[in-house]
């Protein structure tokens, strides 16, 4: 163990906050994205887009940028 705080001790960066709007989106526009979204025994969301729901391709890219958390790029 170090004896130096880690390096984003006490940071605020939430990075499900910063997403919480696109996943939203994505459960809000499930029929349109064509995805499937339930809750589990648990309370968890799970969002299909691809096993057993069609998914899109705009579903895709929606996911890539949760993924990313809006820091990042792909093409």
């Amino acid at each position: 163990m170090s004896d130096h705080p880690a390096a984003l001790a006490g940071c605020a960066l939430s990075l499900n906050a910063q997403v919480q709007p696109w996943v939203e989106r994505l459960v809000r526009e499930a029929d349109a994205l064509r995805v499937a979204v339930r809750r589990d025994d648990s309370g968890a969301c799970i969002v299909d887009a691809g096993i057993e729901a069609p998914g899109s391709i705009a579903a895709g890219l929606l996911i890539g940028e949760i993924c990313l958390g809006g820091f990042g790029r792909w093409r």
